[in-house]
């Protein structure tokens, strides 16, 4: 059984959650959602956010995933992938948020203009989560009956990775930093910071 989810790391956010209200009021009141506290580590660190609001996320993102059944994908992400429950709301339920340590996503059941890819029979995006361990990530993920789509193997940009789609046809890459690669020397065009 795989130990637990791997930790995660991001070179530019500290993420730390703060709660508004217990889970039972929240699965009451369908509409309220806690979110993270983000402070930068970039090159803004030395500027304060002089705004903080616990219901919203502050300069970072937090995706929004459908599924045509929120607490089966809940159990299959916890099962296969790693992720953690943070909060459910709503009755019945209707969303889900959870984590694999600081990467955080919104299970969300099909709504007007929103559908999961398998009742649309394609995906329309993917997602890269960075852990420490891919290669633990990634036996667990295949003994759990992940469908992988990408094998295991080190990229020309540096990255270990592979590709598996889960329950509902999302897909997704889970990558480990393996070599420091200057974009420029695979064929990347860098952008020069605008002063």
């Amino acid at each position: 059984m795989y130990p637990g989810p791997p930790l995660l790391k991001f070179a530019f956010f500290r993420v730390s959650y703060h709660h508004t209200r217990s889970r039972s009021s929240a699965e009451a009141d369908s509409h309220h959602h806690c979110y993270p506290d983000v402070r930068a580590d970039s090159a803004f660190a030395n500027e304060s956010i002089t705004m903080n609001n616990r219901s919203v996320p502050t300069s970072t993102m937090l995706a929004h995933l459908v599924y045509r059944n929120v607490s089966h994908a809940s159990d299959w992400l916890t099962r296969v992938f790693g992720f953690t429950e943070q909060y459910r709301y709503g009755r019945p339920v209707s969303g889900i948020q959870m984590h694999l340590d600081n990467a955080y996503i919104m299970l969300t059941e099909p709504r007007d203009g929103t559908q999961s890819p398998a009742n649309l029979g394609y995906g329309t995006q993917m997602l890269t989560v960075i852990v420490l361990d891919v290669d633990a990530h990634y036996r667990n993920a295949k003994h759990e009956g992940a469908k992988v789509w990408e094998e295991l193997h080190e990229t020309i940009y540096g990255e270990r990775q592979y590709g598996a789609e889960d329950l509902d046809g999302h897909r997704w890459l889970f990558s480990q930093h393996a070599r420091d690669v200057d974009p420029e020397s695979w064929g990347a065009t860098v952008v020069p910071p605008r002063l």
